[in-house]
């Protein structure tokens, strides 16, 4: 009777009352003995990541602790399945399960990644430049994102010399393949003190388009996708701005051809072989080969040598001083060519992602005006506050890395994540009871500071156990020169927390172009255009997690609207 109780089906039910030994009925039956060996793997593989992360937990060493990691159920694969379907949710309940205070860690395979969400320890990381690498994440980049040969990689792979112009000690990279300090060198010169005369060009070539395009008239339009309809318009106007109008006049389809590679990188960057991916490869290889073509063409009639004070700022070969000095930088270097060249612009149009621009005298001036406006302002940083999802990767390169009280090991990496910084509920004002402002939530003053709202700006206020409010976090930025009552943009006290752009030595030189590009174009479409969404009150578009990790998220859904042109002041 004991047996027949045990028998979990029919066949094995059949074989004990023949007198078969239940070990034997049960061997028998090869399905119930797979199906059992895989749930007591998964349960024993759950059950010992859960006691590993508990001891790793409670551990009361002061230094050496090893981070807890995420328990998983299915060993040597870990979290790669939930983290590849919706990384942003799997990075939430990190922090959930462990706090912001611990670099709790993934298992993805045979590697470790551990979230930052410490803003100490994340400007901690930010003023390292010895002992942990980037260079990872860039070869990872370059190889799979924008199909760099492998001739080249070794020249991202090996540069442990880092971005400034005095080389990392102990660094033996040779001058002429210093690749991190000539972007940045480059960069800086060229780009990061060039913003508002870039935006300022930006929305003149917009304007010219706006303008040109006769689609759309005093009558109503209807669009299916409101996200497809400016990056249609932005990108082209961004591209010119930055790389001169040749590049455009050479392929007419360079701007559908770049969103249709855009739409395979999330494939690209999973590493699969060509053969996988046959699609993929074929749009980025068009993308490289357009690329070509242009540098081919641009280099015949310009010269990317002139990039003096006395030069010109922009040509339409070329278009700027940076593209410039990046053609110049990249012939110096012995292990680059012309495929390593086309890929790092394919790069660099991928990091730029534009937005912007305008027409008459009046209305530029309105469009500059705008651009300094604090309510348009923490509009930006809102928006980029939730909608970035970069992921930027050190690894220890030196021995296991000291963070705090954790020691993280050599070879694994660290990840600091835009995301989780942007909901550390121990940084940022979510509101008051009366008025709840959840981090989750878009608030468009959240980075606003009113001298007459005490609970007003992006950082929280702490209170005390009786309910005294403490200091701030930090000190936010001067009102000084502002009225009473109004208000004053705010990014002060928050650095570690909000980090959409990097930081350290190597935060995007181009932070000051891209909310340029934003704002303009924002303020160029409300000055041209009557807009209405086609969508329910309240409804807002899902984001497209396939490209966590890859820096802006892109909807998910369609937001189809309507449209139809102002009429211009003077008709008015």
């Amino acid at each position: 009777m004991f047996r027949e109780l045990l028998s979990l089906d029919g066949t094995t039910l059949a074989r004990t009352q023949e007198g078969l030994p239940f070990s034997q009925a049960i061997l028998g039956d090869w399905k119930l003995v797979l199906a059992l060996a895989v749930i007591s793997t998964l349960a024993g593989t759950y059950l010992i990541t859960s006691l590993r992360s508990v001891v790793a937990l409670t551990s009361h060493k002061q230094h050496g602790k090893r981070p807890p990691v995420l328990p998983y159920w299915i060993p040597f694969v870990g979290s790669v399945i939930p983290f590849v379907r919706d990384g942003p949710r799997l990075a939430a309940k990190l922090v959930g399960t462990f706090g912001q205070s611990v670099p709790a860690g993934l298992q993805l395979g045979p590697i470790k990644m551990y979230f930052v969400g410490s803003p100490d320890h994340t400007n901690a990381l930010f003023r390292t430049t010895q002992a942990i690498s980037s260079n990872g994440g860039v070869v990872t980049a370059m190889k799979y994102m924008f199909g760099t040969p492998a001739e080249v990689l070794p020249l991202y792979a090996g540069d442990n010399s880092g971005p400034l112009t005095a080389p990392i000690a102990g660094s033996h990279v040779l001058p002429e393949n210093r690749i991190r300090f000539f972007h940045w060198r480059a960069a800086h010169q060229h780009l990061a003190s060039n913003g508002i005369s870039l935006g300022e060009h930006y929305m003149n070539i917009l304007s010219r388009n706006v303008s040109a395009d006769t689609s759309i008239g005093a009558e109503w339009v209807e669009m299916p996708d409101l996200f497809e309809f400016i990056h249609k318009l932005a990108f082209p106007a961004a591209t010119e701005s930055l790389c001169g109008s040749s590049i455009l006049s050479l392929h007419p389809t360079f701007t559908e051809d770049f969103w249709a590679f855009m739409s395979c990188i999330p494939t690209l960057l999973k590493g699969f072989p060509r053969w996988l991916s046959p699609v993929a490869y074929k749009k980025r290889d068009k993308m490289l080969m357009m690329i070509k073509e242009w540098h081919t063409f641009a280099n015949a009639h310009s010269d990317f040598t002139k990039t003096g004070a006395d030069d010109p700022e922009w040509d339409p070969y070329l278009g700027t001083k940076y593209v410039k000095a990046r053609q110049s930088m990249f012939h110096g270097i012995g292990m680059m060519n012309a495929d390593g060249r086309a890929s790092e612009d394919l790069g660099f149009l991928f990091a730029d992602i534009a937005q912007s621009a305008h027409d008459t005298k009046t209305q530029k001036s309105e469009s500059i005006q705008l651009g300094n406006n604090p309510l348009l302002q923490s509009l930006f940083a809102e928006t980029t506050r939730l909608r970035v999802a970069n992921v930027l990767p050190r690894i220890p390169t030196g021995g296991d890395y000291q963070l705090g009280e954790w020691s993280i090991p050599k070879g694994s990496i660290l990840a600091l994540s835009a995301c989780t910084g942007a909901m550390n509920k121990d940084v940022w004002n979510a509101g008051t009871a009366e008025e709840p402002h959840p981090l989750e939530d878009f608030w468009d003053e959240r980075f606003l500071i009113y001298p007459d709202k005490p609970n007003s700006g992006p950082l929280r206020k702490q209170r005390g156990a009786f309910g005294a409010e403490k200091q701030p976090l930090a000190t936010h930025s001067s009102t000084q020169g502002k009225s009473s009552s109004e208000p004053t943009f705010s990014l002060s006290g928050l650095g570690g927390a909000y980090i959409p752009f990097g930081g350290g030595s190597g935060i995007c030189p181009g932070r000051h172009f891209a909310r340029q590009e934003v704002v303009i174009t924002l303020s160029i479409l409300a000055l041209q255009f009557d807009v209405e969404l086609h969508v329910r009150k309240g409804w807002t578009p899902k984001m497209d997690h396939a490209f966590f990790r890859m820096g802006s998220l892109p909807p998910a859904d369609k937001i189809p609207f309507r449209i139809r042109r102002r009429p211009s002041p003077s008709s008015r």
